[in-house]
């Protein structure tokens, strides 16, 4: 079985392209976060902790690199069958739900250490920036899934998660909203 350092985990993380032709992680936006259809509602990685993993796979025969279709240097990978075989046993394992870890509760928490406008400052800010993560959550199921009940079963796939965050951004712009709401009575 794989030990800690190639875990099926990380496979998954790699699989945002089809493989029949191969993933490129150079083709993708050189930002701080690295994003790739859509999958930035679940998953944030650098081009660096990618590489780092794409190689740790590699070399554990789990991934194997695949020729450019041009004649550039850019690096292309696809799953070898044992990857395929070590991921699928890993999808068919029972996971946990995540873990909330967001900062700004705690800061909500212990905001009675400050006045009540550093707090409705920082939630709109926030609340701002969940809107916008929404709008391009939008804009890409308007562009890639028009009608969610026609997709096919691994279209479906691809949407489900990109579904999970715009139900996330709207939970998040909502609390920000009841948060706002409050704080503004109360002061």
């Amino acid at each position: 079985m794989m030990d800690s350092e190639a875990n099926p985990r990380k496979i998954g993380e790699q699989t945002l392209e089809p493989f029949s032709d191969g993933f490129n992680p150079s083709a993708f936006p050189s930002e701080r976060r690295w994003t790739c259809k859509g999958k930035d509602h679940f998953w944030q990685a650098t081009h660096q902790q990618i590489y780092r993993e794409l190689a740790s796979l590699e070399e554990h025969g789990y991934v194997e690199r695949v020729p450019s279709p041009s004649h550039s240097t850019e690096k292309r990978f696809a799953l070898t069958p044992e990857g395929c075989n070590v991921l699928s046993e890993w999808i068919m394992q029972p996971s946990e739900p995540g873990v909330l870890r967001e900062d700004l509760l705690l800061k909500v928490r212990a905001g009675s250490l400050v006045p009540p406008e550093v707090l409705l400052i920082e939630l709109r800010r926030r609340r701002a920036l969940h809107a916008e993560r929404l709008a391009v959550y939008r804009d890409i199921r308007e562009r890639d899934f028009p009608d969610p009940q026609r997709l096919s079963y691994d279209q479906r796939l691809l949407y489900l998660p990109l579904l999970r965050g715009l139900m996330f951004e709207e939970e998040n712009v909502a609390w920000c909203d009841t948060a706002i709401g409050l704080l503004q009575e109360g002061s």
